[in-house]
């Protein structure tokens, strides 16, 4: 689901006069950790969070803030994985990825 989502969002860029995400590269599993984030800023019942124990944000502001922090610090750093990440963890917790989990009978078929 991210790659699909990364693939539109750089020929977007690409059509609209920035190709530059054309030639970045995303591997590896800090996507998923940015998903995972934004899943967990989203359910959680703490009203702030801290980044990198500087200052405090609100969370569902949170994984915006680690981004633009992140990207700061590290400007090497795939930033349109990690922003494809983030909209993957919208996409999750607004159920709109739901057609591709395993349901209940599966897992407990698997498991047995």
């Amino acid at each position: 689901t991210s790659s699909i989502l990364y693939l539109v969002i750089a020929f977007g860029a690409d059509i609209v006069g920035y190709p530059e995400f054309m030639n970045q590269c995303a591997v590896g599993f800090s996507g998923v950790l940015f998903a995972l984030i934004t899943i967990q800023s989203l359910i959680t019942n703490v009203p702030t969070q801290s980044i990198f124990g500087f200052f405090n944000v609100p969370s569902v502001y949170y994984p915006w803030a680690l981004l633009l922090v992140q990207q700061f610090m590290m400007p090497g750093v795939s930033f349109l994985g990690h922003l494809v990440g983030i909209l993957a963890g919208y996409l999750h917790d607004y159920g709109l990825l739901n057609w591709c989990l395993i349901g209940p009978a599966k897992r407990e078929w698997i498991e047995s």
